[in-house]
C-alpha cells in the first residue's frame, strides 16, 4: 500500500524523536407493534420471505454490504501506516527518487512533507498483485507527534479513496511494542463517505492492524447514513492478502419500519471471514445468522 511514503514520513520522526533503527428505504417491519422485524413473534428473523435463505431481510442485507464495504475502504487508508511501526525499515536520509511511485520529500524544521505519485499505477508487492495509482501527500510534525495524510484518487485495485486522515501518535514507534495512533477520518471512496474517529494499533512485528474504540458515520452511494461503532476489528493483510477483519464487531441501528423503532444489527467477523467472506449477523435478540459478503473476491 503506502509503505514507501510511510518510510519517508518516519524520517522526521526518527531524527526528532530519537526512535531506534439503512439500508435504502427504511427496513422491513411488520404489522404488529412489539418492535419485532419479522412476520412472527418469536424474535427470529429467519421467517422473513423478502430476503435470501440466510434469513435476513433485503434491507438488512443491503446495510451489511454497505457498512462492510466502507469499513474495508477505511482499512485501506490505515494500512499504509504499518511501516511506521517498524523502525528497522526507516531510511537514514531522504531523497527524491522513484518512478512508481515518484517520491519527493522536504523538511522545514521538524515538519516533513512527503509526496508520492503513483501515476497510472504500479504493482505493490505488499499486496501481491494489487495495483496502486493516484497521489498521496503526507505532512509529519515530529515535534507535535502528528501526521496528516491527503489522498487524491488513491486507488488500490479499483477501490479509490479521496480526502484526509489526521492522526496523533499515542506511542512512539518501537520494535517491541505496537504502534498506536488516534485518528480523525474524513474520506470519500467509490462506495461512499467515511467520517469519524478511531484508535488504531499496528503490530511492529507483522503489520497486524486493530481498529478499536471507533465510531463513524458511513454514507453509502444511495445517501443512506449508518452510525457505526467498531470494537477490536483485527486485520492481517500479510497473512490473508486482504483487509477483511479476522475478528471483532461492527454495530449500528437500523430502522424497522414501525414508527421510530430501530433494531441493533451487529456484524461479527471470524477467522474464516478473510478467505470466505462469511460473517455472522445478529439482528436484535435473534440468533446470529451466516451471511456471505458479495463483494469479497471480486
Amino acid at each position: 500500500m503506502l509503505s514507501r511514503w510511510m518510510n519517508l514520513c518516519c524520517v522526521g520522526l526518527v531524527g526528532a524523536l530519537g526512535v531506534a533503527g439503512c439500508a435504502p428505504g427504511g427496513g422491513n417491519g411488520n404489522d404488529n407493534t412489539d418492535g419485532n422485524v419479522n412476520d412472527n413473534t418469536d424474535g427470529n428473523v429467519n421467517d422473513n420471505d423478502d430476503g435470501d435463505d440466510d434469513g435476513l431481510t433485503a434491507e438488512q442485507e443491503a446495510a451489511v454490504e454497505a457498512v462492510t464495504l466502507l469499513l474495508n475502504d477505511l482499512a485501506v487508508a490505515f494500512s499504509g501506516m504499518r511501516e511506521m511501526a517498524n523502525p528497522e525499515s526507516y531510511p537514514v536520509d531522504s531523497a527524491s527518487f522513484g518512478t512508481c511511485p515518484g517520491v519527493s520529500a522536504s523538511r522545514d524544521g521538524t515538519t516533513w512533507t512527503i509526496g508520492l505519485d503513483y501515476g497510472d499505477g504500479c504493482t505493490n508487492e505488499y499486496y501481491g498483485d494489487a495495483t496502486v495509482s493516484g497521489q498521496v501527500t503526507a505532512v509529519v510534525d515530529a515535534a507535535a507527534l502528528t501526521v496528516e495524510i491527503s489522498f487524491d484518487e488513491y486507488t488500490v485495485d479499483e477501490s479509490t479513496v479521496d480526502g484526509t486522515l489526521s492522526a496523533t501518535l499515542l506511542s512512539r514507534p518501537s520494535d517491541q511494542l505496537p504502534f498506536a495512533i488516534e485518528a480523525s477520518v474524513d474520506l470519500e471512496t467509490d462506495n461512499g463517505l467515511i467520517v469519524g474517529t478511531v484508535t488504531v494499533f499496528i503490530s511492529s512485528s507483522d503489520g497486524e492492524i486493530t481498529l478499536t474504540d471507533g465510531q463513524f458515520t458511513l454514507v453509502d452511494n444511495d445517501d443512506t447514513a449508518y452510525v457505526v461503532s467498531v470494537d477490536e476489528l483485527v486485520m492481517d493483510p500479510q497473512e490473508h492478502g486482504n483487509l477483511i477483519p479476522e475478528e471483532g464487531t461492527a454495530s449500528f441501528e437500523l430502522p424497522t419500519g414501525v414508527g421510530d423503532l430501530t433494531v441493533l444489527v451487529t456484524i461479527t467477523f471470524t477467522e474464516e471471514s478473510p478467505s470466505t467472506g462469511v460473517v455472522l449477523v445478529t439482528v436484535g435478540d435473534a440468533e446470529p445468522v451466516e451471511y456471505t459478503l458479495s463483494w469479497v473476491g471480486e
